[in-house]
């Protein structure tokens, strides 16, 4: 899984509490990980820096945040429908820079971010839990 995560855009979770890089809710590019030391390396333009998949979101399966935005209430502000809606359409019909696209909607609106974001720590053990060790 270590190659499959190079060039993945990531959103610096915004209420990290230590980040020597302070880089707290900007978006990156993965460019390198060893997992089995929890490490990531996450370029901004500039230098890498270094994050434990935790302290990085990514954006859930396309599938989850279309079912997320089927199962909102009629309460949902007309804002994070819009949001939550434009991701849903980015990831499925946009050109190639779509993930960064969604990213920054889900950056900017936090309402919509437990909708469509998730940890990279907790997608990494769900793909590890549906793929066992032989």
């Amino acid at each position: 899984m270590t190659d499959d995560l190079k060039g993945t855009f990531v959103l610096v979770h915004p209420e990290l509490p230590y980040d020597p890089a302070n880089k707290q809710n900007e978006i990156g590019s993965i460019t390198h990980s060893d997992l089995s030391n929890d490490d990531v390396f996450v370029s901004f333009g500039d230098e890498p820096a270094l994050y434990e998949p935790d302290a990085l979101l990514v954006l859930m399966p396309m599938e989850q945040i279309h079912a997320n935005l089927a199962e909102l209430a009629y309460e949902t502000t007309f804002r994070d429908l819009k949001s939550l809606t434009q991701i849903d359409l980015f990831l499925r019909y946009g050109s190639d820079n779509k993930e960064f696209m969604a990213l920054e909607l889900a950056r900017d609106n936090k309402n919509i971010q437990p909708l469509c974001l998730e940890s990279l720590g907790e997608q990494i053990r769900r793909s590890l839990s549906q793929y066992p060790e032989r």
